[in-house]
């Protein structure tokens, strides 16, 4: 009868999805967010808050989300090559937070698998930070950024099931199981007095770091790296756009670009306008079709839209 309780309760629904990888990890961590709530347990409840929502600030992103990569810059005759310079500050650009929700990290890590990408990524830099980091030499390189491997998210997704695993665990141990969506008085009891030695955060601090006197840790940051790689597609495909229009886009299709590139250059840019000028490029490019540079372009703005 114990074993059938267990089953039938949401610390084993957590268990079972937790080992068998039968749920995804987003709907794991929502599955621990309604326990944590129903156990008054706010620190379980934030954790999970921030795994599902990301973390924005980069203050508190817990160790296992810092990953190590090579710092790399793109030269406008070369292209993508790894860069050295001051070595403390290689070391800093080596490391960085991956702050994003769970659900991004995921959608990042299966388009890597599903794109037959060299088995990297890219977090990109501001372009504002370039020359601070490169000096006199920044006017030849049009993106820097710190390339991983796609591994090292597999390994945060790796972790973050590992503690909802742990925790799991733990709150059986105590006899915390539940009756469905539901737990006894005497389950909340035990799960306030409960001691466990799983660590769910811990900041790390930012690593990004500061570049020159008067700018903030926000000149390398996560949404800035998006804008920066967003730019750079944007401009590949102004430089098509009198092609792509040859191959049938429609005539609308430069103003379009333009408008989006023009957007993504500024320093605070509109996101809204930004999705209105993607969704203006994609109905521009609907008729292009048939040859591989149109088939290009679509991946190029489909991309861009996963990154604002």
């Amino acid at each position: 009868m114990a074993e059938q309780s267990n089953a039938g309760g949401l610390i084993g629904e957590i268990l079972e999805g937790a080992i068998t990888n039968t749920r995804s990890l987003s709907e794991l961590l929502r599955m621990v967010k309604v326990a944590a709530h129903r156990l008054s347990l706010p620190v379980i409840e934030d954790w999970v808050s921030k795994e599902l929502d990301g973390y924005e600030d980069g203050s508190d992103v817990p160790e296992y989300r810092r990953v190590s990569g090579q710092v790399v810059a793109k030269h406008v005759m070369h292209g993508w090559h790894p860069i050295g310079g001051d070595p403390t500050i290689i070391a800093m650009l080596q490391e960085r937070n991956l702050g994003g929700s769970v659900a991004t990290l995921e959608a990042m890590f299966l388009e890597a698998k599903s794109s037959g990408s060299t088995g990297s990524f890219t977090m990109f830099m501001s372009p504002e930070s370039v020359p601070k980091i490169l000096g006199d030499k920044s006017f030849a390189y049009v993106a820097m950024g710190t390339r991983f491997p796609v591994a090292a998210i597999s390994s945060v997704l790796d972790r973050v099931r590992g503690k909802i695993l742990d925790w799991a665990i733990e709150m059986e141990k105590q006899g915390i199981v539940g009756q469905g969506m539901s737990f006894s008085t005497r389950e909340k009891e035990s799960a306030a007095r409960a001691t466990t030695n799983i660590t769910f955060s811990g900041p790390v601090g930012t690593i990004a770091g500061n570049f020159g006197a008067g700018n903030s840790s926000g000149d390398i940051s996560i949404a800035g790296s998006n804008i920066a790689e967003a730019l750079e597609l944007a401009m590949i495909l102004q430089r098509e756009s009198r092609e792509l229009i040859k191959s049938g886009a429609d005539d609308s299709l430069s103003e379009a670009i333009d408008n989006l590139t023009r957007e993504l250059a500024l320093a605070s840019p509109d996101k809204g306008k930004i999705r209105g000028f993607v969704a203006h490029v994609k109905t521009a490019l609907a008729g292009a079709s048939g040859n591989l540079l149109a088939s290009g372009a679509t991946q190029v703005i489909n991309h861009i839209s996963t990154l604002i």
